[in-house]
């Protein structure tokens, strides 16, 4: 009885079976020198997989009940609920990817494949018969195709991996970033607001510019541009149609959140004043990475990777002595942002102002000088007993005037430049003229016969000693 049973599943595999709305069928095209034995309680039946397909594109299907025939004329139901063909959603699941991963994809492009394929959708949808491989009809069980149903088993476990680099990376701007992926990258879209490279399997980010980075991955389906389908009749073979399922909807979201420090240089002089023009270096390793200059603010800012560096001062303002330490800062995730206040000081030195006798060459006391910078006078100097008198000035250029000369002697008019540009003491020689006093001639005439009798009477004198006349 089993075998007259088995003699006309045959023949009905053979004709072609058709539904009302979606129509299928076997032909002649099955999978040779295949044989898949089933066995239960009821039965035992050995036979070489037919494909089957449907008719309106030829496009491949799969049955759902392991050697179960179509009946001809029935209709089908496109019905999702898959708990009405005794399938629960990791079941569904599983042969959705069995079918992805089986015949079709890359290189299972032979007959064998499909018969894999159903096979392995069998060994779901038949849970309660023994399903096997033999190398004849109703032959013992062998262990075949056991390397093609361990390829098909590894794709859908590298499937289901869930990566385990996704989450969010925070890094400087002077770091590199190479994430290691268990997955397997080629099978995902990669969408990233940061430049990045794929290399033996891992992500790698090069100096990335401070910011927050997006980076998503999506699972590719590269098979199929529609979804999947079921059909479903109590009475007849359940079929399934590949397709896109949700389970291939696979998307992970990271962030890459890239800091940098910021250096902040406030300069100012001794007396508060905010200096611009003060030029920075900014070193790390000894090595000039930086430069930087104040504004008018005595300010001065700039964003830099994170790390330790040397702060030095190139260059001061004008005017002003360059500061020779050396800051040492140390730039982190704990610390930021560095701000240095600083100072210069004016250069400033000092004057003194010697005066001399141009006569006697004689230091002179009492001779007063005036010191203008801008045409105004900035302050008043007398010499002292030693003929000298000093003060400090600061950067710039002065002129300097005498105002009163001392007693006896005639005033300089003469203006006489200094320039102060560094911090040594400048010696100002100055020299005064000795007032001579002229006689008067109306006093002579007026007064000549007095002068005549005083000269005679020296005369007689004189003669009178020379020449004894006494």
């Amino acid at each position: 009885m089993k075998k007259i049973i088995f003699m006309i599943m045959l023949m009905l595999i053979t004709i072609p079976v058709y539904a009302k709305d979606n129509s299928f069928y076997y032909d002649n095209d099955k999978v040779e020198d295949m044989w898949i034995t089933k066995i239960n309680s009821e039965k035992s039946l050995s036979v070489n997989p037919y494909i089957l397909k449907r008719i309106s594109d030829n496009k491949y299907v799969y049955c759902l009940q392991a050697f179960l025939m179509m009946q001809k004329g029935v209709e089908y139901t496109l019905d999702y609920d898959y708990t009405k063909y005794g399938l629960s959603k990791s079941d569904i699941d599983r042969i959705n990817l069995i079918i992805y991963y089986g015949y079709g994809y890359k290189n299972h492009t032979s007959k064998k494949w499909y018969g894999i394929t159903q096979y392995l959708i069998w060994k779901i949808t038949d849970k309660d018969s023994t399903i096997y491989f033999t190398n004849e009809k109703n032959g013992s069980k062998k262990d075949l195709y056991k390397d093609e149903i361990n390829e098909i088993e590894n794709l859908i476990t590298e499937h289901n991996k869930n990566p385990n680099f996704i989450k969010d990376y925070i890094i400087s701007t002077n770091d590199n970033l190479s994430i290691d992926s268990n997955i397997n990258l080629d099978n995902y879209i990669i969408e990233s607001d940061a430049k990045y490279k794929v290399i033996n399997n891992k992500i790698v980010f090069d100096k990335l510019n401070k910011g927050n980075y997006k980076f998503k991955l999506s699972y590719k389906d590269n098979k199929y541009n529609t979804d999947y389908l079921l059909y479903y009749n109590k009475n007849s073979q359940n079929i399934i149609i590949p397709g896109h399922s949700t389970n291939y909807n696979k998307e992970y979201e990271f962030n890459i959140i890239v800091k940098q420090g910021t250096l902040e240089i406030n300069k100012t002089s001794n007396d508060n004043k905010k200096l611009k023009g003060a030029v920075y270096g900014i070193f790390k390793d000894d090595v000039l990475q930086y430069k930087v200059e104040t504004n008018d603010d005595g300010n001065s800012k700039i964003n830099i990777p994170f790390g330790k560096y040397k702060v030095k001062e190139i260059s001061a303002p004008i005017g002003y002595d360059i500061d020779d330490k050396e800051y040492e800062i140390n730039i982190d995730f704990n610390n930021t942002d560095v701000v240095l206040n600083m100072k210069d000081n004016i250069i400033k030195a000092e004057l003194n102002i010697i005066k001399k006798s141009n006569y006697t060459n004689m230091f002179l006391e009492g001779a007063t000088y005036g010191v203008y910078k801008d045409n105004k006078l900035i302050t008043k100097l007398t010499t002292n007993n030693k003929g000298i008198s000093n003060t400090y000035l600061e950067y710039g250029d002065y002129i300097i005037k005498e105002l009163e000369s001392p007693k006896g002697y005639k005033l300089d008019t003469k203006e006489y430049i200094v320039n102060i540009n560094s911090n040594k003491s400048i010696n100002l020689y100055l020299y005064d003229d000795k007032e001579i006093v002229k006689v008067p001639d109306t006093y002579l005439k007026q007064n000549s016969s007095y002068i005549f009798i005083i000269i005679g009477i020296i005369g007689l004198i004189y003669g009178k000693k020379k020449y004894n006349m006494y």
